[in-house]
């Protein structure tokens, strides 16, 4: 599964794996060498810190919008989620029975379809599963007085 965390975390040692080479290509004692190293070991690892609060921040903005979503007096906005369930899951079986008579369709609309559909339910599933489970922490801290 695609996680943007762990390719930019790997992205940031490699970096900090290609500076180390350099460091030690450089003619100097090597207590500077390890000083540098060190410094620039203590930024990447700042930089991993970030990135991640970066992201935490996002999903609490896309949490928060989703309750204000639910809290809103439109039907439409309430089950929009879904609907789009529904739709995807009906796109896919339209195109899907053509192939019981052996009916070809452009591979480029099913990759679209699929990429969407695995976005949609994870989003969903994944989501309400989160909702669920922060409510159900909250419960537990509440009954008892924490």
């Amino acid at each position: 599964m695609f996680n943007p965390l762990k390719i930019i975390s790997d992205a940031v040692s490699g970096i900090g794996s290609a500076i180390s080479s350099v460091i030690n290509a450089i003619n100097a004692p090597d207590s500077e060498k390890a000083k540098l190293a060190n410094e620039i070991e203590s930024q990447l690892n700042g930089l991993k810190e970030k990135i991640i609060n970066q992201n935490v921040e996002l999903e609490k903005e896309l949490t928060e919008r989703l309750r204000i979503d639910m809290n809103s007096d439109s039907w439409l906005s309430k089950n929009i989620r879904p609907l789009t369930l529904i739709f995807l899951l009906v796109m896919f079986t339209v195109t899907s029975i053509p192939s019981i008579w052996n009916l070809n369709i452009n591979q480029d609309f099913i990759d679209i379809l699929k990429s969407w559909g695995v976005l949609a339910f994870t989003f969903y599933f994944g989501g309400r599963s989160g909702e669920k489970i922060i409510q159900t922490f909250k419960k537990y801290n509440i009954k008892n007085g924490e």
